[in-house]
């Protein structure tokens, strides 16, 4: 959906999603036709203080994660909350505690000097300055509200992810993620029964919805970046059955092993000097009609690689199977060669992980 664009701070792009602009039409409507324009007003009034207060809360995040070395890409204010979009989040349990509690502090704080005046204004004070009394009573209610409510320990909100961070302290990231989803959607199913207590809960029954969705596309998003950056290349090769051939090999030789065993898929070619070429069956195929018995294999090998490094993180290998524009590679560990890595298994399993999903988000 078309995003406005309604300004920067702090550098960082500020945009209200599509949605919002015919959400604050339909709650005028709304108020305006069951209470008159005057409470349509007070309330289109009311939101506009409660989203100005939740830009605040998305900007605590934002520049305490700038201080940390994070890109932000842009907050984004929607009719359910707001959402700072970043490129990364740090994985350093304190880091993420400080970042996730940043925007529960900026309404703790604007919070605190609105007590204060709602508890000078006493007696006599408080009748006279009502609507103002009422403003301010709002203001705290709703900072408070913001607060309180994003420390509930429910993934994505910021208490699960200090709930996650402190689980990542004694187990893997990975798995205090999913166990921060778990008790993130424990909480939004509740959300999402309470419409059928009465539909003024189905502003919270929707808050549950997007919290069950949230909570599902980050650890998408943390599982496709465990995959592509700490999952080395060797527990990834082609199942497909290989062999090992040299430089020398006649095709003629290698033809016999191929009918000998079926499941041969590749030819790993040793061109020496610590070079291997890759033939795939297809083309061994191709090359046995057209090309002499005793050709050497080295004439057919377009090109010698370097094998991958068995350790290597899949996605420095998927970068470069593309940038090659190449569609396998061979892969070793201690100087020998392990098997073929296909860049049609890494990219499948992108897609069956949810590549779309890959920048964390924090959400009001």
């Amino acid at each position: 959906m078309a995003r406005l664009r309604i300004g920067r701070i702090a550098g960082i792009e500020v945009v209200l999603h599509g949605s919002f602009p015919p959400f604050l039409i339909f709650l005028g409507l709304l108020y305006g036709l069951g209470g008159g324009w005057r409470e349509a007003a007070l309330t289109l009034l009311s939101l506009l203080l409660v989203f100005s207060l939740v830009l605040l809360h998305e900007l605590g995040h934002s520049l305490v994660a700038q201080r940390f070395g994070v890109a932000i890409r842009s907050i984004t204010l929607m009719p359910l909350g707001g959402m700072a979009l970043m490129d990364r989040l740090p994985r350093r349990p304190r880091q993420e505690i400080l970042i996730a509690i940043a925007g529960p502090a900026v309404n703790l704080a604007l919070a605190a000097p609105a007590l204060l005046g709602l508890g000078l204004a006493e007696g006599p004070l408080l009748s006279e300055r009502l609507l103002g009394a009422g403003l301010l009573a709002r203001f705290l209610h709703a900072n408070l509200a913001l607060a309180l409510f994003n420390l509930l320990p429910a993934f994505p909100l910021d208490g699960g992810r200090v709930l996650r961070a402190l689980l990542a302290l004694r187990l893997p990231y990975l798995r205090a993620t999913e166990w921060a989803v778990r008790a993130g959607r424990i909480l939004a199913a509740l959300l999402i029964l309470l419409p059928l207590l009465g539909l003024q809960y189905l502003l919270l029954g929707l808050i549950g919805v997007f919290l069950f969705v949230a909570g599902g596309r980050e650890l998408r998003g943390v599982r496709l970046d465990e995959f592509l950056s700490h999952r080395p290349v060797g527990e990834c090769l082609d199942p497909a059955s290989w062999l090992l051939a040299n430089r020398e090999t006649r095709l003629v030789d290698l033809q016999a092993a191929l009918a000998a065993r079926e499941g041969i898929a590749w030819a790993v070619v040793d061109l020496e000097g610590g070079r291997f070429g890759l033939l795939s069956r297809r083309a061994l195929l191709s090359a046995f009609l057209v090309m002499p018995a005793p050709l050497p294999l080295g004439q057919l090998v377009e090109e010698g690689l370097l094998p991958l490094p068995a350790a290597l993180p899949v996605g420095e290998a998927l970068h470069r199977l593309r940038a090659g524009g190449r569609e396998a590679w061979p892969v070793q560990a201690g100087g020998r060669i392990l098997g073929v890595l296909r860049r049609e298994t890494l990219e499948s399993q992108l897609a069956a992980l949810g590549a779309g999903q890959r920048r964390p988000t924090v959400s009001a």
